[in-house]
């Protein structure tokens, strides 16, 4: 579960555990964070702001990227969250909607990853089929070859063929 700390700084640091901004004992959520915890994206967030149900959002002190942090108390007033909800509560369902899409995203990584070793397992044994088909190929042209050179290169054989008067070239006379 993530920490709450008290920080000089606008903004949380996720990598660190730490969600929400504690100012002036009240916590402030960014677009993102409610956008996680509520599973709309920030630009769903950020309209609900531009249509008056945050009426107590602040810019970030300090934030120069335009980050906009909203009171907690606004999201129970807009009926986001239920009035029960605490920070603490939110920080954990804002926790657990990052870990829950990460794991999803996990898994899809493994699908993929799993299904390209499939393919490059196919695409190995297709190969290998191939490499030693045309190892066989080339063991034949060799042997052919050896062959071959054997004939050119071997002694002309006498032949067992008897002399005969034909054969001796006087026509016999």
């Amino acid at each position: 579960m993530p920490t709450f700390e008290s920080t000089d700084g606008p903004r949380p640091d996720p990598a660190r555990g730490r969600l929400g901004v504690l100012i002036d004992d009240h916590w402030w959520w960014t677009r993102r964070e409610i956008g996680d915890a509520l599973e709309v994206g920030a630009d769903a967030v950020r309209k609900w702001g531009q249509a008056g149900e945050f009426p107590n959002a602040i810019p970030a002190p300090g934030d120069a990227t335009g980050t906009v942090l909203i009171p907690h108390s606004d999201l129970i007033a807009a009926g986001r969250i239920p009035p029960t909800m605490s920070p603490g509560e939110f920080a954990a369902q804002i926790q657990i909607k990052r870990e829950g899409n990460e794991l999803a995203q996990l898994r899809v990584a493994v699908t993929l990853a799993d299904g390209r070793i499939r393919q490059a397992q196919a695409a190995e044994l297709y190969w290998r089929d191939e490499a030693t088909r045309l190892q066989r190929l080339l063991d034949d042209a060799q042997h052919a070859l050896v062959e071959l050179a054997t004939t050119l290169h071997a002694p002309p054989q006498p032949t067992t063929e008897a002399a005969t008067p034909d054969t001796l070239g006087d026509g016999g006379a």
